[in-house]
């Protein structure tokens, strides 16, 4: 499953229980910029284990495989951008699309 996060604009305390369940449940989390997101974590006190992959706009095509497959393992995917949901200006649009297509029959 591909799980797109709403991360807090302003202040971190603003995140949802449920993107803190997110974080903490992942097995992956792709990641915008993987410093922002830690200091997010800490921000809200909150431990991950999952493995972080770097996924930003210069590396977003050439991750969508990697990511894809992810998901075909039966593994969630969970994608943080700097601020906001992903979308038409973040890193996620692409991968959404992409899972829509292949999933959508």
């Amino acid at each position: 499953m591909l799980i797109l996060a709403a991360i807090p604009l302003g202040n971190p305390s603003d995140a949802s229980a449920n993107l803190r369940e997110a974080i903490v449940s992942a097995k992956y989390i792709a990641a915008e910029d993987s410093r922002k997101f830690t200091r997010l974590c800490s921000d809200l006190g909150v431990t991950y284990s999952a493995k972080i992959i770097s996924f930003f706009e210069g590396n977003e095509i050439e991750r969508l495989d990697e990511l894809v497959k992810i998901m075909e393992s039966g593994s969630d995917l969970l994608v943080v951008t700097d601020a906001g949901m992903p979308g038409i200006s973040d890193p996620g649009y692409r991968l959404a699309r992409s899972c829509c297509e292949k999933y959508s029959n």
